[in-house]
């Protein structure tokens, strides 16, 4: 219980938040990580570029969601694969529990312009100067607004901030998942310890390493960890 607790007191919140007021300056609470990866099975892998964000508008002020989170990714993903739903991180730290969803539709926008990459490969690395930039536009503040029915005029006063978390959309033990950092850390401990066996380090490096705060934020500290390395469930998801 101590060490759970440890772990809860050095919790590392794997998202980040751009203020909804800081149109093309390329400012945001956000850092990001990661190494390269060689890996992967024929039954268990992901592919470079395959990749999204939930997005949360929250109160400013208050630090409270008024949005459903919506997905995004530039790749059309199948409506077959597995997911949890639209659960931000701070409704899971809020109590909501892992659910998945089966039997229902995964379903995600692709926005009209494409995102950078988020989560960083070999083949295709990352950029957080470039991750700033778009999600800190007034695009994307245009994108997100018409995305979640928040009003652009609110977000353009500063009302808001966008908060935003990494997707890896892999293959696992043969099977479509779409994971946030959160998920694949709760799922892990739900299946036993399977997901990080086989997939250590896009679920448990590159993943949660993608995007992560600069300074605190709506009750959460800031990321002073590594900024390479696997992760522990317990930094991921508290």
């Amino acid at each position: 219980m101590k060490r759970f607790y440890a772990l809860l007191c050095a919790a590392a919140l794997l998202l980040c938040l751009c203020p909804a007021k800081a149109f093309a300056s390329g400012q945001g609470n956000l850092d990001g990580g990661g190494g390269n990866m060689n890996q992967g099975t024929s039954t268990n892998f992901w592919s470079p570029g395959n990749d999204g964000v939930r997005v949360t508008v929250v109160d400013a002020q208050s630090g409270s969601a008024v949005s459903t989170p919506v997905d995004f990714s530039n790749r059309s993903q199948s409506a077959t694969m597995l997911h949890f739903g639209k659960v931000s991180k701070i409704q899971y730290r809020d109590g909501a529990s892992l659910s998945l969803q089966s039997g229902v539709p995964y379903n995600c926008l692709q926005p009209a312009y494409s995102m950078p990459a988020i989560i960083n490969s070999n083949s295709r690395p990352a950029s957080i100067e470039a991750i700033k930039r778009y999600f800190c536009s007034e695009y994307a503040c245009m994108m997100v607004a018409d995305a979640t029915g928040v009003s652009y005029e609110n977000m353009l006063a500063g009302q808001y901030k966008i908060l935003l978390e990494p997707i890896a959309y892999v293959t696992f033990n043969g099977t479509k998942y779409a994971f946030t950092a959160t998920e694949a850390a709760l799922y892990d401990q739900l299946s036993g310890g399977s997901l990080r066996s086989k997939l250590p380090t896009v679920a448990f490096q590159n993943l949660p390493l993608a995007l992560f705060l600069e300074y605190s934020d709506l009750g959460f500290p800031a990321w002073t960890g590594g900024r390479r390395g696997i992760q522990s469930n317990g930094d991921i998801w508290c």
